[in-house]
């Protein structure tokens, strides 16, 4: 008994990107801005609205196996990483995977839980493409920090930060949305930024092995102008490789997390351009415009020329002095870099 992969082809290029998110990231400010429905109140949306933020949603098929009645689909890296999804079914819904990446799949086929059939091995991979949207389920604007380019050639990791909105209160978590998150993000850590949370909340996840850290923090200036303390704890625990893979988030994944994004993007390497396109692109959830011009990150961004930037250093020199300034070490400084930077 055969089993055949029909989708995706043997050597496939596939793009997780969906045509919104691809014309998006192509267009300049004011296409950008046409993708804003703003008759929307973000304040009031509570997870209403038009969400363009979930990637394209492959399906993996194969053919059926007489008497079977289950499939576990592989999807496997170079690294020797897998990702294996059940199924009653002939398909599946295609997990979180690396862009730029070749992956082998494969699907087994069982009866009463012995092997009956193996497929061949599937050569394809994934488009190299930024910003990696992230399949939410029941939550919106899941995007990896990683992938992108630094500009001296290396790339941030992909699968160790990701950043979103909350997954309690208005995205309560389904059962599909917690295997999401710890078998194919292998969440560890669950950094809350908001301040309303009780510190001696364990989280949503703790059930299932991921710790919630306790990480309130203001937005733009707020943040970066006046409370330093609050941040060094934070940034400090982002330099512990045994915290990662970590999920950041506050309420809608847009100003506290977009804040501390841009600073680890900037701090890691990135362009600015792309820096700050990874920031609009959480125009593309329920929360409504956030763009270059946006007042509170225009201010951000001159806050930080005018404090760590007179000298006309540019935004990576910038977040460097603001990191030690607020405490962090070199030695800190390098473990974090050992954590988020490859080849």
């Amino acid at each position: 008994m055969n089993i055949r992969i029909v989708f995706p082809e043997k050597n496939a290029c596939l793009s997780f990107q969906t045509d919104n998110q691809k014309r998006f990231v192509a267009a300049d400010l004011e296409e950008r801005l046409a993708f804003v429905d703003r008759s929307l109140k973000y304040e009031s949306l509570n997870g209403e609205g038009v969400d363009r933020s979930q990637p394209e949603p492959h399906r993996m098929q194969w053919t059926a196996v007489d008497g079977a009645d289950s499939y576990c689909a592989e999807f496997i890296r170079p690294d020797g990483k897998v990702t294996a999804l059940r199924s009653e079914d002939t398909s599946v819904l295609m997990p979180y995977l690396f862009t730029g990446c070749p992956y082998i799949c494969r699907v087994t086929a069982y009866k009463n839980g012995a092997v009956i059939a193996v497929s061949e091995d599937l050569p394809f991979t994934t488009a190299d493409e930024q910003p990696r949207f992230v399949r939410g389920l029941n939550a919106t604007n899941i995007r990896d920090l990683g992938g992108w380019k630094t500009k001296n050639g290396r790339r941030v990791a992909q699968g160790k930060m990701f950043r979103g909105t909350e997954i309690d209160d208005n995205f309560p978590l389904t059962e599909d949305s917690i295997r999401a998150l710890t078998e194919e993000l292998f969440l560890k850590s669950d950094f809350d930024l908001r301040e309303e949370t009780p510190t001696d909340d364990p989280g949503p996840l703790a059930a299932y092995g991921v710790t919630r850290v306790a990480a309130p923090l203001d937005s733009y200036c707020e943040f970066v102008d006046r409370n330093k303390d609050q941040a060094l704890p934070l940034l400090k625990k982002l330099c512990d490789p045994s915290i990662y893979p970590l999920y950041f988030h506050c309420w809608a994944g847009a100003d506290r997390t977009g804040t501390l994004a841009y600073l680890i993007l900037g701090y890691l390497g990135v362009s600015e351009d792309d820096v700050v396109l990874d920031y609009e692109a959480t125009t593309l959830s329920v929360w409504g415009e956030r763009s270059r011009n946006y007042p509170h990150f225009i201010k951000l961004r001159e806050f930080m020329r005018s404090e760590y930037g007179a000298d006309g250093a540019d935004l990576q020199t910038q977040v460097r002095r603001f990191f030690v300034e607020t405490g962090l070490t070199e030695e800190d400084l390098a473990s974090f870099e050992s954590i988020m930077l490859t080849d």
